[in-house]
């Protein structure tokens, strides 16, 4: 009876034994085949349609538009020593000096933005406050265009009564493009879309 109790130990043993031997068997053919196998298309499909899809959203409020805008002006020397400033409250508005008559007076221009079709955006002439004076806004935008150099990418007309910032012309140093999607004051939303060459 030992025996009996002794072989069925043995066997299942034995059994066990070798049931495990085949499972690491089979494991181990199962991994040499796979990584041998090439691999799908999926990842490059996946990667082609990464790099297509290389636009981005940005949405911005007043007071980081601010700061992004004043940095830029500072860091770019717009001017040419003249100081200039941007800040939007409920219009756009850009302060800086001119010259009139030999006297250096600050100007404020209030502007109202519109986006065009292709992203860029067209700042139309509200009201303008030089001093005391009360001068046409054709005039005093072409003061402005004669006293600051401003970006290729800047377009000060006079005769329009605007300033259009063409965005698409914009050059950055990391190849990034740059579109106006939503400008909207009272709701503090400015959304610009971003994409990589």
């Amino acid at each position: 009876m030992r025996n009996k109790q002794a072989s069925k130990r043995i066997n299942r043993w034995f059994l066990g034994f070798w049931t495990l031997v085949v499972v690491i068997i089979l494991g181990l053919g199962t991994g040499i085949v796979l990584a041998n196998t090439p691999a799908t298309n999926d990842t490059a499909s996946q990667v082609n349609t990464t790099n297509a899809d290389s636009s981005f959203d940005i949405v911005l409020n007043k007071d980081q538009l601010n700061k992004l805008a004043n940095h830029y002006l500072k860091t770019q020397h717009v001017g040419q020593g003249q100081a200039i400033a941007f800040a939007i409250n409920n219009y756009v508005n850009i302060y800086g000096k001119v010259n009139v008559l030999g006297q250096s007076l600050d100007v404020g221009i209030a502007m109202v933005p519109h986006v065009t079709a292709e992203g860029n955006i067209i700042l139309k002439a509200h009201a303008i406050n030089v001093g005391q004076l009360q001068l046409p806004t054709r005039l005093v935008l072409g003061i402005f265009a004669r006293t600051y150099k401003v970006p290729a990418w800047v377009s000060i007309k006079p005769r329009q009564n605007e300033i259009d910032l063409q965005l698409d012309q914009l050059k950055t140093v990391n190849g990034f493009n740059f579109s106006a999607k939503t400008i909207d004051i009272p709701a503090d939303k400015f959304q610009f879309e971003g994409r990589i060459k």
